[in-house]
């Protein structure tokens, strides 16, 4: 998401994502001013998932695990959130763990509204390559 921040289709697919989320209350409405960026990370990563058609993979549920990645805790319960709302489908039924994919309501918003504009883009999304 960081580096799609110049890339306006994405970060408006990227808004409206998250206000499903918001409207499923698999992201909590409080404190919007603090928590937006936060939360609209979230919701890139879901857009991100779905522009590489790839599965967004839960390795761990340890936080620590989270925290050493400085990635939030919290992404833990809004996963968990989107399974129970059947936005995400999980090997179990109400947590979030290993392959998840998108689903439901939130599969469908993202292939009817997707624009063409991002259609063309799919390969820069992909993480590079390392090089030794």
């Amino acid at each position: 998401m960081l580096n799609q921040e110049d890339n306006k289709d994405f970060v408006d697919l990227a808004e409206q994502v998250l206000q499903i989320l918001r409207s499923e209350k698999v992201i909590p409405i409080k404190r919007l001013s603090e928590n937006h960026y936060l939360h609209l990370l979230f919701a890139g990563m879901i857009v991100t998932a779905y522009l590489t058609q790839d599965d967004i993979y839960m390795s761990s549920r340890r936080s620590n695990v989270f925290v050493e990645r400085s990635v939030s805790t919290r992404y833990i319960q809004f996963l968990d959130a989107a399974v129970k709302a059947k936005l995400l489908s999980s090997d179990r039924d109400f947590k979030a763990e290993g392959r998840l994919k998108l689903t439901g309501k939130l599969l469908s918003y993202l292939k009817a509204s997707r624009p063409a504009v991002l259609q063309s883009n799919v390969v820069e999304l992909r993480q590079p390559e390392l090089v030794n």
